[in-house]
């Protein structure tokens, strides 16, 4: 086993790379299923209302979510600038 692939800042990476792929398996789930509801409505007004709830909430929570890990890695970039460590 190589040394690289045991330190820490490689496996905490590794862990939310599979998060991130898991939020957007997670994403698609959530629009195929607001779609079909939608599909399935009939033109019922509650029951589209209700899917289109569904596509803002999952749409509003992955930019969350980006914008979570966005910030995080702008900062960690920053504060190994600043401290002189290499990437």
């Amino acid at each position: 086993i190589k040394a690289s692939q045991t330190d820490l800042p490689t496996i905490i990476g590794g862990v939310v790379g599979a998060v991130l792929a898991l939020v957007g398996v997670i994403f698609f789930l959530l629009i195929l299923y607001a779609g079909f509801n939608w599909m399935m409505a009939q033109g019922q007004e509650e029951k589209i209302e209700k899917a289109k709830g569904t596509i803002f909430s999952a749409v509003l929570g992955l930019i969350v979510i980006l914008g979570a890990y966005a910030i995080t890695t702008l900062a960690a970039q920053l504060f190994s600038e600043a401290l002189g460590m290499p990437k």
